[in-house]
Parts: C-alpha cells; sequence; structure tokens
C-alpha cells in the first residue's frame, strides 16, 4: 500500500490541478472588468494582470484552460488505469467466479476509472465552479497571473488547435469568429426591468440613455414659440433686463424674425459693456456667431459637437431653413440624467396640479412624462410629441377652449388657449 501513495498524491494533485483550472474559467468569464480596471489602475499587479488576459482574445486564454483541463482529467485518469487498477486487479483474480476472475484486469480498469471521473467531476469541476461563482474577484486576481503565464507558455499549441477549429467550421460552411448571439436593445430593457438589486432611479436613468441614443435635435429642442430672443437693435441694458426675467444666461439675435438669427448674446459678453458705462449699445456688437444644426441630427452627435466647439447653445432649423427651436448644453444632459434645477432657476413645472382626479397640466408638457407621472396610456407617436400635439393630432383642427378628446376613459379638455396655441389642459376621469 506503501508503494501506491506516490501515485495517489500524483492523481489528487492533478484533480487539485483541474479544479484550479476550472474555477479559472469561471472566475475570469464572470469577474467585472470595471472593477479589475479600477483596480489595476489602483496599482494592484494581479488586477493588472487580469485586465491584460481579459483585454486579449478570450478565445486564447479559454483554449489554454481548456487545454489545461483536460490534461489534468486524462493524466489523473490514465494514472489511476495504470497504478490502482492493478492490486484491484488481484483482488478480483481471486474471486471465486469465473465471469469475475477471468475479466478481473477489465473490471479492476472501468472501476478505477469510473471512481476517479466521479472524484474528478466532484472536486475537479462542480465544487471549485461553485467556489469561483461565490468569490469571483478574489478567484480570478489570484489565478489571473498563473493562467496568463500559461497561455503565453502553450500558445504554439493554441494557436494549432485554433487553426484546426477554424478550418473545421469552414468545412460546415460558418464563418470563425462570427457571433449571432448578440443582445439586442429589446432584452437589455428587459434585463433592467428584472434587475432586483436597481432601484427605480436607476432604472430610470438606465433607459434613459437608450432615449438617449435615438433621440433627434427635434425632439428635445425648446420649440420656436417659446425661444426667448432680441432684435440687434435692443440695447445691452434691455438685453440684460430680458435675461433677468427669464432667467437665461444666452439668448439668440436676431433681424427682421427668429429665421434670421444674427448670432447669440451671452450674458458674459454682455457685463463688460454695462462696466464701461456702454450700456446702450446694441446687443449685435457683443454677439457670437449662432451654431445651426438641422432638426433631424442625433442628440448625441449635438452634445459632441457642442462640448468640441465650446458652444452652448445651437440654433435648430427645419427642412426649409426655419428656426425650430433651440437646444442648450442643459437640455441634452437633463434628457440623459433628469431634470437639472440651480438657485437661478424658477419652478417651470409641466404638471402644475393633480388633485380630486384631474390634473391640469402645460400644452407643452410631453407625453412620455405626462404618462409617467399620471400613469395614463396616451398613445405616443412620431408626429407629435406633447399633450398639444397629441389633441391637435386628435381633433385635426386649431381647438377652442372647452374642445375634448376621450381616450379610453380618460377626458383632455383644453382649457387656456392663446391665439392658436394650446396652453393649458385639463385631464380627468370620464364621469
Amino acid at each position: 500500500m506503501e508503494q501506491l501513495l506516490p501515485q495517489i498524491g500524483l492523481i489528487l494533485l492533478l484533480i487539485l490541478l483541474n479544479a484550479v483550472f476550472a474555477s479559472a474559467e469561471i472566475a475570469l468569464v464572470s469577474v467585472r472588468r470595471s472593477r479589475i480596471d479600477v483596480l489595476a489602475k489602483k496599482g494592484d499587479r494581479r488586477a493588472a494582470a487580469v485586465a491584460r488576459l481579459l483585454k486579449g482574445d478570450p478565445g486564447r486564454y479559454l483554449a489554454a484552460i481548456q487545454i489545461g483541463v483536460t490534461l489534468a482529467g486524462f493524466l489523473a485518469s490514465a494514472t489511476a488505469a495504470v497504478t490502482l487498477a492493478v492490486p484491484l486487479q488481484n483482488i478480483f483474480q481471486n474471486v471465486p467466479v469465473a465471469a469475475v476472475n477471468t475479466n478481473a484486469q477489465g473490471i479492476a480498469v472501468v472501476i478505477t476509472t469510473t471512481l476517479i471521473a466521479l472524484i474528478t467531476l466532484i472536486y475537479g469541476e462542480l465544487v471549485p465552479k461553485r467556489v469561483a461563482l461565490q468569490a469571483t474577484e478574489r478567484v480570478a486576481l489570484l489565478l489571473g497571473r498563473p493562467i496568463h503565464l500559461f497561455s503565453r507558455a502553450t500558445r504554439p499549441v493554441i494557436l494549432l488547435l485554433t487553426a484546426a477549429t477554424n478550418y473545421s467550421l469552414r468545412l460546415f460552411g460558418l464563418k470563425p469568429g462570427v457571433n449571432e448571439d448578440q443582445v439586442t436593445e429589446d432584452e437589455l430593457k428587459q434585463i433592467i426591468v428584472n434587475q432586483s438589486t436597481l432601484d427605480r432611479e436607476e432604472q430610470r436613468l438606465l433607459w434613459d440613455v437608450f432615449d438617449f441614443g435615438d433621440a433627434v435635435a427635434y425632439d428635445v429642442m425648446v420649440p420656436r414659440t417659446d425661444v426667448v430672443g432680441v432684435e440687434t437693435s435692443t440695447s445691452v441694458a434691455d438685453t440684460l433686463r430680458l435675461m433677468s426675467e427669464t432667467g437665461h444666461s444666452r439668448i439668440p439675435v436676431y433681424g427682421q424674425n427668429l429665421d434670421d438669427i444674427k448670432g447669440i448674446a451671452g450674458i458674459k459678453d454682455l457685463v463688460p459693456y454695462l462696466l464701461r458705462g456702454e450700456e446702450q449699445a446694441p446687443v449685435e456688437k457683443v454677439v457670437r456667431p449662432a451654431y445651426v444644426v438641422p432638426n433631424t441630427v442625433p442628440i448625441r452627435q449635438l452634445l459632441r459637437d457642442l462640448q468640441k466647439r465650446g458652444v452652448s447653445m445651437a440654433v435648430i432649423v427645419d427642412e426649409f431653413g426655419g428656426t425650430d427651436g433651440v437646444v442648450t448644453v442643459e437640455t441634452l444632459l437633463e434628457e440623459l440624467v433628469g431634470e437639472i434645477r440651480d438657485e437661478y432657476d424658477r419652478e417651470d413645472q409641466e404638471i402644475l396640479s393633480s388633485e380630486d382626479g384631474q390634473a391640469i397640466v402645460k400644452g407643452s408638457a410631453g407625453v412620455d412624462e405626462v404618462n409617467r407621472q399620471l400613469k395614463l396610456a396616451i398613445p405616443e407617436s412620431e408626429e407629435y410629441h406633447t399633450i398639444a400635439g397629441f389633441i391637435l393630432d386628435q381633433l385635426n383642427k386649431v381647438p377652442k377652449a372647452g374642445d375634448r378628446v376621450t381616450l379610453d376613459g380618460t377626458v383632455l379638455e383644453v382649457a387656456k388657449m392663446k391665439a392658436n396655441r394650446i396652453l393649458m389642459v385639463s385631464i380627468k376621469k370620464e364621469d
């Protein structure tokens, strides 16, 4: 029995080696890359090794791990079949049953390899993988560098196996490296909804990221009817007074009308004129060139362009070159993170009151925001984005105060008009 101890020790060592590779595979696939990058930037050498491994081709280190698992398992079974099967064979040869003693060698090999396979499966695969799932980061940091070195040492073998694998795929008409199992945006949104560890605000932020990628300038601009601007002949003093009254730090300057934008006046450029006693100077002396973009430009591109140019406001034009509205950097950021309010902002709620089953909302209120706050299901469309737009779409005419639209038991009534514009809408349940 003593002479078998070295062989048993070798078999246990190979099973342990199998466990190392199995746990490394799960840990490296499951570990959070962002966390590893943070640790690497802080100077953690183990994290740096893992980061290098993850940034490369995952197929290489996974192939290296598979080589390790296969070799360890094969050698463990082969060693057991050669060494441990012999004493077991001697036992079966002494059994007074002809069918047993005549097939003693085969029975011994089957029992030995089956036993080693079970031990390897439990302690070389299942248990270490469970451990790696529960302590992913620690296992990845512990084994990342050894796996990285093993991957480099077995690189020639990996290249050979990769070439053989790619050739086999081509024989079946498949292209190597093509992965059709991509996660779609809708699937990601469903993952966010099902993720119990995210609170409602975190879910909203993630959803807003998707919406931000889809929206164009027309969707988020301040419409022409709400644009605050001044004529070129307006004095610096009057312009500053208007800015103070409206809370704007920059406004468009136009010639004959808003379709003739001459530039943008900013408060930082106006104040020096006031300090020099030139408050009666025309504002056209102070304007900076306006950045003009079409209303179809994606807002993520628009945000990058504004940052690159170092400007805070863009003038949005329609297909005919007329002014459609304006967009500021603050407007774009609010689309992503929600409303940004500072001590100079005035309260400007879209939903003015909501009590006794009735709500008063501005016509400019977004359909999605009204649906979210009032828990309604007003249909959204590419043809309109506001409550006023929805009512106009339903009535197909310029409404007057008192006109109604009924939708699934909910009544939307025009409460206040200004010329042809819907200012206020009353929303209540149908009697």
